[in-house]
């Protein structure tokens, strides 16, 4: 059967086959029913519309077949195009083939701005509230102005239907363009010169603007006010226009998204001169949100949005504004309202406020924002616990500091009442996100007063922490000991620090005693013992002005090897004016500064040294006699002190360590013992003070010196290179500790100059390290020979150096070995055969020389007298 149909359709037919001969009576019938399908064809449609408009094309469909076509559609692309999902063609008739309109729509979207994809505040009033209407007088229309006009935005989409039953398809593909939108109304109107006309202006209901706003103060104390409704369902909006003779009320009161009719303005115009005048006049709303709120807390709102469609709608959310915060998508369900809320949280007090907005963006709806206005109120300050010192002494107090940014920022710290009050350190550098303290010292002036001060932290970007003091003074009592040094037999001079605590003069007596002698000695250079001699000329009826300080020379000269004792008195008495009205006239004061004098004894004759090469260990035992040690009855414990400079004494106390051995004596003569255990990492030498202490007072001093020299070298690297020409060997190095460490990387002085290292500084690596590339731990260093003439080799020392541990190589450079080439052969023959070895020479007599050929064929050579000379 063969079928060749025209067009597309329905083609029933029926075969029927008969016998023949003795199956005449064989009949057989078969139906067939071909259904041809029209081929794919894609179509592209071009959609323009002004921004916010909608526009309709009815695609055509013709069935000529007898059967209804159902079809199904895939629309696919820009939101912006929609159409039914299903759709029906009713079957063809006698009168001819069926033909409909699939409906294809287009809703223009607000085109972006050709810079930032934004609209500017003439085009988003229109976009917001829709209501922008044109005006003309004087029988003219004007056109709205290009400049400025938002640039095209391009959309594309596609649409497939299909019919199921026949497996047709029908393929469009489209794009649309919003253009600049239209104004909601034209109104042309005419009037004379210098007569007043009113216009009546319709504006619409407002979409999108939030029906009502609930604000909410996360701590019950602040409260954010949005611009609220002026009635049940009105928005309050202000009005603009260009032109220049026109007046009206400044706002008017229009129906929100909740319903309402559209309101009535009226524009009142009164042109001076005759002629043709275009302008515009534009109700935007008062969308301002007013939000208050106390630094470092937080205050929230809920803005109420409408959706209008059938289907859901996703934005996205820019916030603006120093403390905004929120989430950065809303989303809203098909013809659903939602609330989306908003948190004030700022860091800086700004009373005269500041701008911010929150913008809701959308391609399908546009854009909808608010302009927020933002003010910041101080916080309260923060009052720190209250404190209490007798006068003369001082106590500290500990202030928070805290960083909530993600960035290091420096705290400045300021104190009212510098006189009572200082803060240490004044600057304070935080890391992200981190907290310490500051240190608030209290020294009081007065006696039962309370003396008050305020501190301030504060930086540009996270405000200011306040904080409120209180401190009173107590009657003096006994200052911090003060601990006068000096060498048995040797005396030695100190000074006492005193000062008038007091706003006003003072005097004051000094008086020198110890506990022994409780009326004390108030004669200008006495003392106890000659241990503690006062140094003063006059010691009685002092005068000191207001907060003023006297040094008070105290001679300290022991003759034994123990603590001494003494103290000395300021006394004194506070009268009303001096105690700052504080109850305390009258009564007399005494305030201790007791000097504790610490007895060393002569220096020991002899250095003691504990000596070995780097990375290598020594345990030696030490011994430290005890001179002039007097007094001992029973078995007494030893103690030491170690003084190490500041530069060593990481380096120190990593390598060398005292093990007691004989600390405990009850023979005077019997040395103190320690093991010393030195095990350097990195070759130095310092000179240490050891000083062994005894428990009721008295030092020995001994001089320590450790040396640690230069090490064996860890292992030796050889690098090779052609003459000018440069090689490098490279290898890794992992820190000996688990942190990183800075390192240096350098040859000793007499090593090649042809040798070099690269990188010479870096952070070396520790064994925790992550894997690098290829599965290779620690911090490469590279070790580079160029060689610039023949000759020996060139050898160097090369130092890896940190903190805490030095590596040690030695370095080879030298030429490539030179390799013979496998299966090379030799192009000359330079044996000679066993004829020709075995003939005489001729022309001479036996024995001389005579003349010979070369091998060659060539005459040979003869050197006479240095000259070659050829035959």
């Amino acid at each position: 059967v063969n079928f060749n149909p025209r067009e597309a359709g329905q083609y029933p037919c029926r075969l029927m086959l008969s016998g023949f001969g003795a199956v005449g009576m064989d009949l057989r019938c078969f139906h067939l029913n071909c259904t041809v399908a029209t081929p794919p064809v894609s179509t592209h449609l071009d959609f323009k519309a002004p921004a916010r408009q909608t526009i309709q094309q009815l695609l055509p469909l013709v069935n000529r077949g007898p059967d209804e076509w159902t079809l199904t559609a895939n629309l696919t692309g820009a939101k912006e195009f929609s159409g039914p999902k299903t759709f029906k063609v009713a079957a063809a008739t006698k009168e001819g083939p069926s033909k409909v309109g699939y409906p294809l729509t287009f809703a223009a979207p607000w085109p972006k701005s050709a810079t930032d994809g934004t609209i500017g505040e003439e085009d988003e009033a229109a976009a917001v509230c829709g209501a922008v209407a044109e005006i003309a007088t004087d029988g003219t229309i004007g056109e709205e102005d290009d400049e400025g006009a938002a640039a095209a935005q391009l959309l594309h989409g596609k649409l497939v239907l299909k019919n199921g039953k026949s497996g047709a398809t029908f393929e469009y593909e489209f794009s649309g363009e919003s253009e600049e939108p239209l104004a909601e109304a034209h109104l042309v109107k005419r009037c004379n010169a210098r007569e007043a006309m009113d216009i009546e202006v319709k504006v619409p209901c407002f979409f999108g603007k939030p029906a009502a706003t609930t604000t909410k103060d996360k701590n019950g104390a602040n409260h954010a006010n949005a611009a609220p409704p002026a009635d049940d369902g009105l928005v309050e909006c202000l009005v603009e226009s260009d032109m220049p003779f026109v007046s009206g009320p400044p706002t008017v009161l229009v129906p929100s998204a909740a319903g309402g009719e559209a309101a009535t303005y009226v524009l009142r115009c009164l042109p001076q001169m005759g002629g043709s005048y275009t302008g515009a006049v534009t109700f935007n709303t008062r969308d301002a949100i007013d939000l208050n709120a106390t630094v470092r807390q937080v205050v929230s709102m809920s803005l109420e949005l409408q959706n209008p469609l059938d289907e859901e709608i996703h934005f996205d959310v820019a916030l603006t504004g120093d403390g905004v915060i929120g989430d950065s998508h809303f989303s809203l369900a098909a013809s659903a309202s939602g609330l989306y809320e908003l948190f004030y949280s700022p860091l800086v007090a700004k009373p005269l406020g500041h701008s911010g907005s929150v913008a809701f963006l959308n391609d399908r709806v546009g854009e909808f924002w608010y302009k927020l206005n933002l003010s910041s109120d101080p916080a309260q300050p923060t009052a720190l616990r209250k404190v209490s010192a007798p006068v003369g002494t001082s106590v500290v107090i500990p202030v928070p500091a805290e960083n909530p940014l993600g960035k290091e920022v420096t705290l400045t710290a300021t104190v009212s009442n510098s006189a009572n009050f200082s803060v240490d350190p004044h600057q304070i550098v935080l890391g992200p996100y981190a907290s310490s303290t500051v240190e608030l010292t209290y020294t009081p002036s007065s006696l039962k007063v309370p003396e008050l001060t305020t501190v301030s932290l504060s930086n540009e970007e996270v405000g200011e922490w306040v904080y409120t003091a209180e401190g009173r003074g107590e009657l003096p009592g006994v200052m911090p000991e003060q601990r006068p040094v000096a060498t048995i037999d040797e005396p030695t001079s100190c000074m006492l620090s005193f000062r008038n605590p007091f706003k006003d003069p003072l005097s004051v007596d000094i008086v020198l005693r110890n506990d022994s002698d409780p009326a004390g000695n108030t004669e200008a250079g006495g003392g106890f013992g000659d241990t503690f001699t006062l140094l003063m000329r006059k010691a009685e009826r002092l005068s000191l002005a207001p907060f003023a300080t006297l040094q008070i020379p105290v001679s300290f000269n022991p003759t034994s090897i123990s603590e001494k004792r003494g103290v000395v008195e300021v006394r004194g008495s506070v009268v009303q004016s001096l105690a700052g009205g504080g109850g305390g006239g009258g009564r007399s004061f005494e305030l201790g500064v007791p000097p504790a004098g610490v007895v060393n004894a002569p220096p020991h004759p002899k250095a003691l040294s504990v000596r070995c090469k780097a990375k290598t260990s020594v345990r030696v035992v030490l011994e430290f006699p005890l001179r002039d040690l007097d007094g001992v009855t029973g078995p007494e414990t030893f103690d030491y002190e170690l003084e190490v400079p500041a530069n060593m004494a990481k380096v120190v106390g990593q390598s060398l360590t005292l093990n007691p051995v004989a600390t405990t004596l009850s023979d005077p003569f019997e040395p103190v013992k320690y093991q010393a255990v030195f095990e350097p990492m990195r070759p130095f030498a310092t000179s240490l003070k050891l000083f062994v202490v005894r428990k009721s007072g008295g030092r020995w001093p001994f001089e320590l010196q450790v040396e640690a020299t230069e090490p064996e070298p860890d292992d030796s690297v050889t690098v090779e290179a052609a003459l000018k020409q440069t090689g490098t060997v490279s290898f890794r190095l992992v820190n000996r500790f688990p942190t990183f460490a800075p390192y240096q990387a350098f040859f000793s002085s007499d090593s090649a100059v042809s040798l070099s290292v690269s990188p010479s500084s870096g952070l070396l690596a520790p064994p925790g390290a992550p894997l690098l590339a290829g599965g290779q731990q620690g911090t490469a260093i590279n070790v580079s020979f160029t060689p610039l003439e023949y000759g020996m080799r060139q050898r160097g020392r090369l130092i890896v150096l940190t903190e805490d541990t030095q590596w040690t190589y030695e370095v080879t450079g030298d030429k490539p070995k030179d390799k013979p080439h496998a299966g090379a052969v030799s192009v000359l023959d330079t044996k000679q055969t066993h004829q020709l070895s075995s003939q005489k020479p001729k022309g001479g007599p036996k024995g001389s020389p005579g003349k010979r050929r070369s091998v060659f064929g060539g005459p040979r050579g003869v050197m006479k007298e240095g000259v070659m000379q050829s035959d």
